[in-house]
């Protein structure tokens, strides 16, 4: 009985994490020398698909920077030790596209895997997801 409220507040719990993590600009709400820098991913789960235990595979995350300033990524980090992420310090100009290579390294994973990527930039923090199925054969 007490699983029922506890699988209540978690879902609660990454639902407001997933609505806090979405970041809307307006232009009629906000004046242009109050923007700040904004990236625009294409996808907000990056999705490995299925993999067999022990494979290491990459994939490109692309994004745009939607803003009028440029975009400089400062850190990327991941929640497991199993995901690298690998960025360039270089300025993405505005209505440019930019990219982040993700690494997953599925040795120690079996089952339904996700990982939050969380991107530091000049203007703040955005996040994406990672998901995998890792096959153990």
């Amino acid at each position: 009985m007490k699983r029922i409220p506890f699988c209540i507040l978690i879902t609660a719990l990454i639902i407001a994490m997933f609505y806090s993590c979405q970041t809307r600009v307006s232009n009629d709400s906000v004046d242009a020398d109050s923007r700040k820098a904004l990236i625009e991913f294409e996808k907000r789960v990056l999705d490995f698909g299925l993999l067999n235990h022990g494979e290491h595979v990459g994939k490109r995350i692309h994004f745009t920077n939607v803003s009028d300033d440029d975009i400089y990524i400062k850190e990327v980090t991941t929640s497991c030790e199993c995901t690298l992420a690998h960025f360039s310090d270089s300025p993405v100009k505005p209505d440019d596209k930019g990219y982040i290579e993700i690494e997953l390294d599925t040795r120690g994973l079996i089952g339904r895997q996700f990982v939050v990527v969380t991107v530091m930039t000049n203007c703040g923090k955005s996040e994406i997801g990672v998901q995998a199925e890792i096959n153990y054969n």
